[in-house]
């Protein structure tokens, strides 16, 4: 089931990014940044949340 809301989540930042082209760009990396984190895929996790800090 984590699987499926994961690629929801990336569809979600894709059609954001289709919908609104760069206007919508900062929120679509939010996502994906967010997934990557959760996913691991980010070895230091103790870097401070840039993305909402904007």
């Amino acid at each position: 089931m984590a699987h499926q809301q994961q690629s929801n989540n990336i569809l979600d930042a894709v059609q954001l990014l289709a919908d609104h082209g760069f206007d919508e760009m900062s929120q679509a990396l939010q996502i994906l940044f967010n997934e990557a984190d959760e996913a691991g895929t980010f070895p230091n996790t103790s870097v401070p949340n840039r993305i909402n800090a904007a």
